[in-house]
């Protein structure tokens, strides 16, 4: 699929107009937080998307789908949602973030005085506020190096298997490796959360993708909806697709900092043999520490990031 490349002013321009619509309609007590009541109770579902404020596709789509119900062309027939901005300040700037990795922060213990550890304090208010109706989370993300779709989750009692086998890989993450992140949060009251990843980061493919998993998302949890989502039937010819599937484990996640870079060009699915340098940092060499494979590998890390990319391996469905 071709990726498509804006310019950076383009860029900007969008997420200013993304980020105003979130603003102007808060209605939850927090910025950047819309809630969407239907006609009768139901289940309650929350979207993120821009928890990377790089990330277009999930916050587009989440535009897209208010728009289509504030112009009567969807509605809400049962249940509710919650759409959210994730990181608001890094958004207006096209930035993956602005003091730490907002996508670590949501711990139990207390946050830093920053701008991430601020908004986690924000999220994770609100989530414990509807944590008794909610059903289910689903946070919407992109890729920096190809085009991939891919489900991350940390717990199997919590994977998604009613999604439809369209993805490249399936990544369970352990939280002695990646601690933090927004499954993590809803763990803890016993949610089903999962994290999409949509495509690339400049690609309209991740917007198309998004809202097909808003869609799917609403029938799997109850979400009764009269009208048509935006783009309709269409989402499901850009969308379905045969795909490998595999299912990888994380075994460690590699270091950004101490001027790491990588060795060569590399992409999620590579593999490293037991000892092979695959980067270098200003210690020296960086080797695998078993045989194992690069997943979701970020080509121009911020060395102040919490990882560069994953190391895993390969597993059973």
């Amino acid at each position: 699929m071709a990726i498509l490349a804006p310019t950076q002013e383009e860029v900007i321009a969008m997420h200013q107009s993304h980020a105003k619509f979130f603003q102007e309609r808060s209605n939850a007590g927090i910025d950047h937080i819309v809630r969407h009541e239907g006609e009768h109770d139901g289940p309650h579902v929350a979207i993120f998307g821009g928890i990377h404020g790089n990330e277009r596709g999930g916050v587009e789509a989440s535009v897209e789908v208010m728009r289509a119900i504030e112009e009567s062309r969807l509605k809400i027939a049962k249940g509710s949602v919650s759409f959210i901005l994730g990181n608001p300040e890094a958004y207006l700037q096209n930035m993956r973030f602005l003091d730490e990795n907002l996508n670590r922060t949501f711990i139990e213990g207390p946050q830093r005085d920053n701008i991430e550890g601020n908004r986690s304090r924000e999220i994770m208010h609100y989530m414990w506020q509807i944590r008794d109706d909610l059903a289910a989370v689903m946070d919407l993300h992109s890729v920096s190096v190809g085009d991939m779709q891919a489900v991350v989750y940390n717990n199997a009692k919590h994977f998604p298997e009613w999604l439809p086998p369209i993805y490249d890989f399936y990544m369970r993450y352990s939280r002695r490796h990646i601690a933090g992140m927004l499954p993590d949060l809803t763990s803890r009251y016993d949610v089903s959360g999962f994290l999409i990843e949509a495509g690339n980061h400049q690609s309209n493919e991740a917007v198309f993708r998004s809202l097909f998993h808003i869609r799917e998302l609403f029938k799997e949890f109850g979400i009764e909806t009269v009208g048509e989502m935006p783009y309709g039937q269409e989402l499901d010819e850009k969308v379905i697709r045969e795909a490998p599937s595999v299912h990888y484990k994380t075994i460690a996640q590699i270091d950004p900092s101490k001027g790491f870079r990588f060795s060569r060009d590399v992409e999620t699915h590579m593999k490293l043999n037991a000892g092979e340098v695959f980067a270098h940092n200003d210690d020296g060499e960086i080797v695998a520490p078993q045989d194992c494979i690069i997943v979701m590998p970020d080509a121009n890390p911020n060395p102040n990031d919490s990882d560069a990319g994953f190391l895993c391996v390969e597993v059973a469905a």
